[in-house]
Formats: structure tokens, C-alpha cells, sequence
């Protein structure tokens, strides 16, 4: 009848006993039970803000409960703010004036982790992200984030995503260069795009760092290994979208698939934002391209390319638009889109 296990977890935490053993009849209590007596032994447990919108007043709180070394897992549902829909909302909440920028799911990832960052930062905390996930339902925006005593802190990854809408770059602005934020394209020979000074977008200030730990995500998938986890925890006969996955607008992906693409994400050569095939990318070409084999003609180039695992139709990369173009014609022979005259 040990219920949670909280009075088993007094006994080693107050009384100091050198071995308890608790029980319950009940199986469903095991995660508590192990949960609270794990506390109680010393472990160290994360602390999970499961924010419904954008409730960022529990940051504070929730930076000064977290133990050195521990886990701080954060939550944003807020899709109107990630947007640039509510502005007011943004810097209120976040101190980030975000824009409409094509990769808002992603912006709302990278203003959650930016807010806690810079809030963390004046409490002597370092926070890095672990590993950041986007669900399409709600939306809903996730973080997970390493709590380290330190004065110093990722400052040069806390500043502005720029965004080029004539020719569909992404930049990383420093506080130094928003001044001087303009489109650095000079020309496009297989595009026949004007020399260029358009000023770029610019939405933050936000996390502009990896959105993840290769690391962590190793052994991540190390132990999700050695635990047998796979698959979606869920049967088709629970989730009808899983049965055809490809006929599915749902990005989902089984477990296995997404630590591997969260992986290809962790490259720190990777800046913030990425290309939609449909879309940004599409309306330059004569077709849209293979994925995949467009990511491989990038590495072969020598750039860094990853998939996206907030779009399945997306790919992220270190290239411009302009190299994307030229290896898309030069390996895969997809010409770009002619201009109208």
C-alpha cells in the first residue's frame, strides 16, 4: 500500500534510512513510486512547464527550482505569437519581436529557448538546448534545456533571424549588424537576379544556436535502444493516420526516424530556418526536386544539408539560394524557373 511512495521517500530523505522497500499492488503507480524515491535518494529530476499559450511568468520560478545539471522541459502553444500575428504578445512574453517569417514553426522553438536563455542568464544560469521537438497539432512547441552554474552564456547565440522574401535567404544577425542587415546576394547567373541591397527581415531577438545536442541525442537513442523503444507508442488501430503514412499531412515518424533526423539537425554548421520544397524552393525551379537527393548533391558540394523534422517536405542547409539553384541544375538537372518578361 505504498500509493506514490512519498511516505517511503521521508524515510530516506528525513530519516536518513540506509535502504527502503516499498510496495503497491496497484502496477500503475510504478512511475511515481520510482519516480519520488529517486528525488528522495538524490537523483536529479527536470522540471516541466507544460505552458498552455504563451505563460512564459513561470520561467523564473521554474530557472530557480532546477538543480545544476538538471533538466528544464518548457512548453508554448502559442501559434499566433510564433506567427508574427501578436507582436505585442511576443515581446511581452518573450522580448522578441517576431515577423512572419516562412518558417514560423520553427521561430516559435527558437523564441521559447531565447526567452528562457536570456532569463536564465541574468540568474547566473547557462541553459543549452537538449533536443527541441514541433507538434503540428495545437501547435505545440517543446524544449528541453541543460541547467549549468555559470556567469557566461551563449550570448552570440541570442540575437536575430533575417530573412530575404526576394530571394528567400536566411541570415543569423548579430546586435552589431542590424544596422547593415541587407540581402548580401550580389548575382545569380542561372536565375538572372538583379545585383542586391534588400534589407532583410528581421524577427527576434531569439535563440540562433543549434536547436539541439548530438551528444545528448546519442544517448538518447542509445538507451531508447537498449529499452526496446520503437515505433510511434501507439498501434494503427489507435492512430488511423499511421496506416499510410505517405498520404498522411501529418508529420509523424517513428521514433527511431526522428532521433536520426534530430541528429541531422544538431550540426552547428546549420543556421536558423529552412526550405520548403513546395514551396520557397518550387518557385524557383522548373520542378520541385527529389529531397533527399538534393540533400546528397549538397554534401557532395561540400555544404552542410540535414532533413527537417518540422516539415517533411523541407530540408535545412548552409547554402544560399543561389547554390541550391546551381546544384540542383548542375547534379540533378533541374533547371530553374524562367523569369516572365
Amino acid at each position: 500500500m505504498s500509493a506514490s511512495g512519498m511516505r517511503g521517500a521521508r524515510y530516506l530523505a528525513q530519516a536518513e534510512a540506509d535502504e527502503v522497500w516499498i510496495n503497491d499492488g496497484s502496477s500503475d503507480l510504478h512511475e511515481a513510486m520510482v519516480f519520488n524515491m529517486c528525488t528522495a535518494a538524490g537523483m536529479t529530476p527536470p522540471i516541466d512547464v507544460d505552458s498552455f499559450g504563451s505563460e512564459s511568468m513561470y520561467f523564473p520560478a521554474a530557472i530557480d527550482a532546477v538543480r545544476y545539471g538538471g533538466l528544464l522541459y518548457l512548453t508554448s502553444t502559442d501559434g499566433f505569437t510564433s506567427s508574427g500575428k501578436r507582436q505585442e504578445r511576443g515581446l511581452a512574453a518573450y522580448g522578441a519581436f517576431l515577423r512572419a517569417l516562412p518558417w514560423s514553426n520553427e521561430q516559435g522553438l527558437r523564441m521559447v529557448i531565447g526567452g528562457a536563455v536570456r532569463e536564465a542568464a541574468s540568474r547566473g544560469v547557462a541553459l543549452t538546448p537538449v533536443f527541441s521537438l514541433y507538434s503540428y497539432h495545437g501547435p505545440v512547441f517543446r524544449v528541453m534545456l541543460r541547467a549549468r552554474r555559470s556567469a557566461e552564456w551563449a550570448a552570440q547565440h541570442y540575437g536575430f533571424a533575417g530573412h530575404c522574401f526576394v530571394h528567400g535567404d536566411n541570415y543569423t544577425v548579430g546586435w552589431k549588424d542590424i544596422a547593415g542587415a541587407v540581402c548580401s546576394l550580389v548575382w545569380v547567373r542561372t536565375a538572372g537576379l538583379p545585383r542586391s541591397s534588400t534589407p532583410l527581415v528581421l524577427s527576434g531577438p531569439m535563440w540562433t544556436g543549434p536547436l539541439h545536442d548530438a551528444e545528448e541525442l546519442r544517448a538518447m537513442k542509445a538507451e531508447a535502444e537498449a529499452r526496446g523503444w520503437e515505433g510511434f507508442g501507439m498501434s494503427a488501430a489507435d492512430a488511423p493516420f499511421l496506416r499510410d503514412r505517405k498520404k498522411s499531412s501529418r508529420n509523424a515518424r517513428p521514433l527511431e526516424d526522428l532521433l536520426d533526423v534530430l541528429l541531422e539537425e544538431a550540426d552547428p554548421r546549420l543556421p536558423p530556418g529552412f526550405f520548403s520544397i513546395d514551396d520557397s524552393v518550387a518557385r524557383r525551379m522548373a520542378r520541385p526536386p527529389p529531397r533527399d537527393a538534393l540533400i546528397a548533391a549538397l554534401r557532395e558540394e561540400g555544404f552542410a544539408a540535414a532533413r527537417c523534422h518540422l516539415e517533411a517536405r523541407a530540408f535545412r542547409t548552409n547554402a544560399c539560394m543561389a547554390d541550391v539553384l546551381r546544384v540542383a541544375e548542375d547534379r540533378l538537372g533541374i533547371p530553374p524557373r524562367k523569369a516572365k518578361t
